[in-house]
């Protein structure tokens, strides 16, 4: 999130420096790429060498080193960027979607054992799990798109009010849960719940396809779902109070990130990141002053993606 944050910048100071003479242009690239390269070195030499359960822990903390490492040098040149695999390309578009159906598709029970529909063929059942999990995850992203569009539309009132339907939905969704779980309802009680939130919401969607606007269900729906969230604030409060110290004794859960070490420094590399607006952390930045040029302004490298969120009749894009 902190690079897709700083992407604009990151693609600013790429098209300023190709601008620059060549000499100038490979001190500032070269000077990055010697910096990402010592830093590569180290991760390799110290981290990815680990035994396998070492590297798991250390993987929270570190895994964006070789990311943003590759990321920096797949990119670094006009001629690299010129050039791209369209498979690639519109995988990348389902990453999402593959990353979240890997546990449901390719693998099953965590991840323990994989789902077989043609036995005894390893083969044969490998590709044809692949080709049902690529052809679902197409699906998904179809899907979100099409949800995307019609929750977020470019109205902006009406992207507003679906925006508090969607966070009052979420939260109403996680109060029920919280009902259910504070009374240890039992199966009937998840079906009845899970079927009064269907109606309701198959009740609320008709009214939005029969009047055509959000408008109408405002009122009606921010209070229905505010009352779910008193509720849900109010058996919180109880709960905290009565059991402060319910969850104090737990055991340590595998896979929890919890070297403080390294995540205190994760947090300094990654607040340099954001302050200095450089998604390589201060990098370019220095390569930059090595170069004896300025780092892109804010206006150069947002103005195009803020004239599109916030359009003006008075201003037109940069």
């Amino acid at each position: 999130m902190a690079f897709a944050l700083n992407h604009p910048m990151a693609s600013a100071w790429l098209k300023a420096t190709e601008k620059l003479p060549m000499k100038t242009q490979w001190l500032m690239k070269g000077f990055v790429i010697c910096v990402i390269g010592v830093i590569m070195s180290v991760w390799i030499s110290q981290v990815f060498m680990l035994p396998k359960f070492e590297y798991n822990d250390h993987h929270p903390y570190l895994f964006w080193i070789p990311l943003t490492s590759y990321i920096f040098l797949r990119n670094c040149t006009l001629t690299l960027r010129s050039y791209h695999l369209s498979l690639l390309t519109k995988m990348g578009k389902i990453t999402l979607e593959t990353y979240l159906m890997q546990h449901h598709i390719w693998l099953t029970t965590n991840a323990k054992s994989l789902l077989v529909f043609i036995p005894n063929s390893p083969l044969c059942n490998f590709f044809f799990v692949s080709l049902l999990y690529l052809l679902i995850s197409h699906r998904l992203f179809r899907l979100t798109v099409g949800l995307r569009a019609m929750l977020i539309p470019p109205d902006t009132n009406a992207a507003q009010i679906l925006l508090a339907a969607m966070v009052t939905t979420l939260s109403s969704i996680y109060g029920v849960a919280k009902i259910v779980c504070t009374v240890n309802g039992g199966p009937a009680v998840v079906i009845l719940v899970t079927a009064a939130i269907g109606v309701t919401g198959y009740y609320l969607l008709n009214i939005i396809i029969r009047e055509g606007s959000t408008q109408s269900i405002k009122n009606a729906y921010l209070i229905s779902t505010g009352c779910i969230g008193g509720v849900v604030i109010i058996c919180s409060l109880v709960e905290w109070i009565l059991a402060p110290t319910a969850n104090a004794n737990n055991d340590h859960i595998g896979g929890v990130a919890v070297n403080i070490g390294l995540g205190i420094m994760i947090l300094i590399v990654f607040s340099l990141g954001v302050l200095s607006m450089d998604s390589y952390h201060g990098i370019t930045v220095a390569g930059s002053l090595l170069g004896w040029q300025e780092y892109p302004t804010w206006e150069e490298a947002y103005s195009n993606l803020h004239h599109k969120i916030f359009p003006s009749k008075n201003s037109a894009p940069v």
